[in-house]
């Protein structure tokens, strides 16, 4: 093997060197320690990148926030709502490059109305959609805002009955803000919090702003 160099001030030489065979051993060791560790951290990116999307459901505390949870009588636009669950029947995601993408959701949720002496509450279902920004960590860790507008509905069950006029839909706006733990290849969990708002105006005139502050636990399939 000829290494050659050019020290300052002086020409071109050549150095001739002999290595004995024996020293080549810990050299092909360590050659043969980076490829398996190139290879596993090759790996290890391929399984990430390779799987860009997810699809999954979840559920959750939801908690009425402004006017639909206000209990003050002097306020004529208070709903009287109750802390309730919501449920994500789909949570979808899917990235088309390395941060941004698209995320869609089906939910569903109830909230009682505290009022002495009856059983009421709200039913709360949609579909949104819209883009979401992704931010992974490692390997494991993903962090996904989602910015979601669509068609929330509700219905306002009064004494455990609802009629025509207690049904109402309209444009509402869904922010989550999710945390995703790769468990498995294939698998993941899920911890999200947002908030839904949407303003309802029924068949009779009546209006109601539904604002919830929603969080949920659920797993989602790691799609490519």
């Amino acid at each position: 093997m000829y290494i050659s160099f050019k020290p300052k001030n002086s020409s071109l030489r050549h150095v001739k060197f002999q290595p004995k065979p024996p020293a080549m051993k810990p050299d092909l060791k360590l050659c043969l320690m980076m490829l398996i560790f190139s290879l596993i951290c090759w790996g290890l990116f391929a399984q990430v990148t390779e799987r860009r999307g997810f699809i999954g459901t979840s559920v959750g505390p939801s908690y009425p926030v402004f006017d639909f949870g206000d209990k003050s009588p002097e306020n004529e636009q208070a709903q009287y709502a109750m802390n309730g669950y919501c449920s994500n029947w789909v949570s979808f995601g899917y990235l088309f490059g390395k941060n941004l993408g698209i995320s869609a959701a089906v939910f569903y949720g109830e909230n009682n109305v505290d009022k002495s002496n009856t059983d009421d509450w709200w039913i709360i279902m949609g579909i949104t959609a819209g883009p979401m920004v992704s931010f992974p960590v490692k390997d494991k860790w993903c962090f996904d805002f989602k910015f979601r507008f669509g068609y929330i509905g509700t219905t306002a069950v009064i004494n455990t009955l609802a009629g025509p006029n207690d049904d109402a839909g309209g444009f509402g706006m869904d922010f989550r803000a999710a945390a995703r733990y790769n468990v498995f290849k294939r698998w993941c969990l899920m911890l999200e919090s947002g908030y839904m708002a949407t303003n309802q105006k029924f068949p009779d005139d009546r209006e109601a702003k539904v604002q919830l502050i929603i969080t949920g636990l659920g797993v989602a399939y790691r799609l490519k």
